[in-house]
């Protein structure tokens, strides 16, 4: 990260927020990865919460875009695997 970028936190309000729309980042393995919440039906699989978290950053909803800068932050894999820059 260069001194012009700035650093994002995912925090618990971020994750209070995904789970209730279906969705979450989680650490997995020390890994970061966008998932669905399986503690709701609103996502079949993490794909199509993926694709919803996509969607959603493109129409600029903060929270969405907070989580794919992140996901990149982080260096997820996740960002390659569901396309998501």
């Amino acid at each position: 990260m260069n001194s012009n970028q700035t650093s994002v936190a995912w925090t618990t309000r971020d994750s209070r927020q995904a789970s209730h729309d279906g969705w979450d980042i989680f650490d997995c393995e020390g890994k970061c990865e966008l998932q669905r919440d399986a503690d709701t039906d609103a996502f079949a699989d993490d794909a199509a919460a993926a694709a919803h978290v996509k969607a959603r950053a493109a129409l600029g909803d903060p929270l969405a875009q907070k989580a794919v800068a992140y996901l990149v932050q982080c260096c997820s894999e996740d960002v390659a695997l569901f396309s998501l820059v």
